[in-house]
């Protein structure tokens, strides 16, 4: 047998050399996989914020126009004429990022099952000085996990903001002020 020659350049790799060099690329694809589904799961988070402070927007956008029909010392019919100081719901049903209630998700699952959100919106008339003005709020809550939809059905309801634990785990939202105005006749 004849031994290989230092000075030739025909050294091979050791099979501890071999096995070190699987490691380290096994922990950097590892890494890479992490990375990768923390920026999936961060950009899913970021289109439903997205999503949620665009129905906020949309929302404030409708209680301005009906404002428009607040000209008297009474409020219009039907959203800003609701009590005082408290959440008033927008719609009894879940509804999706184009502002379309859920009714049902297609039994086969052919369906994309998409982010459920629940509105919800507080009124509170200002007086004195700043009589003709009213302060809103509007608040937009989805669950973090979309296929259950019960979760979601509890909250749209009437009243089912109270009932809301602040539980990031399990519940997001986003609260966007907004001020309505009287218009002068």
């Amino acid at each position: 047998m004849r031994r290989a020659d230092p000075k030739s350049g025909q050294r091979g790799f050791s099979l501890v050399e071999a096995l070190f060099a699987l490691l380290v690329t096994m922990i950097g694809f590892s890494a890479l996989f992490s990375m990768q589904k923390t920026q999936m799961s961060s950009s899913v988070m970021a289109r439903e914020l997205s999503a949620a402070s665009n129905i906020a927007e949309r929302v404030i956008g409708q209680l301005h126009k009906d404002s428009y029909m607040w000209t008297g010392a009474t409020l219009p019919s039907p959203r800003l004429n609701r009590t005082p100081r408290e959440w008033h719901t927008w719609s009894e049903l879940a509804l999706d990022h184009n502002l379309q209630p859920f009714i049902a998700d297609d039994p086969q699952g052919t369906r994309l099952k998409r982010q459920r959100f629940c509105v919800h919106y507080w009124l509170s008339p200002l007086s004195g000085l700043y009589e003709g003005l009213m302060n809103v709020r509007v608040k937009v809550t989805w669950p973090k996990d979309i296929a259950n939809t019960q979760l979601v059905g509890q909250l749209c309801g009437e009243g089912g903001v109270e009932q809301l634990e602040d539980d990031p785990h399990s519940w997001l939202s986003v609260t966007m002020p907004a001020l309505l105005r009287r218009h002068p006749l």
